[in-house]
């Protein structure tokens, strides 16, 4: 993957802020909009392409990602770090440990933000 490609990718990422109404939400709310942005098709595609090539690069040829990492991965699924979180819990209290679990929720977080030019 050449650098100049890589330069590229990022220097295309403009897109348009489209709101999407939410049904039975009140209008005058900010949550009642799903922001997307809609970007140019030939940008995405080169940077669809090379988020593949870092994958592929960092699973096979590059030091591994983290076993526990599920996140951006081919053939793991938010189920899957579910299941895996669950089974540590069970294995933990079955030998008399406290367990802990620590959930951060950042709903909202993009119509919170301060959005200046």
């Amino acid at each position: 993957m050449n650098l100049s490609l890589v330069r590229l990718a990022f220097r295309r990422r403009k897109g348009r802020l489209v709101l999407l109404r939410k049904e039975g939400r009140p209008t005058d709310s900010p949550s009642a909009y799903r922001p997307i942005v809609l970007c140019e098709e030939a940008g995405k595609l080169l940077q669809r392409t090379i988020a593949d090539h870092l994958v592929h690069h960092l699973c096979r040829k590059g030091p591994d990602l983290y076993v526990n990492q599920f996140g951006y991965r081919h053939g793991r699924s938010t189920i899957d770090a579910i299941t895996c979180v669950r089974a540590l819990a069970e294995e933990t209290v079955s030998q008399d440990v406290v367990v802990l679990a620590v959930s951060l929720n950042i709903s909202n977080a993009f119509n919170t933000l301060h959005w200046r030019r």
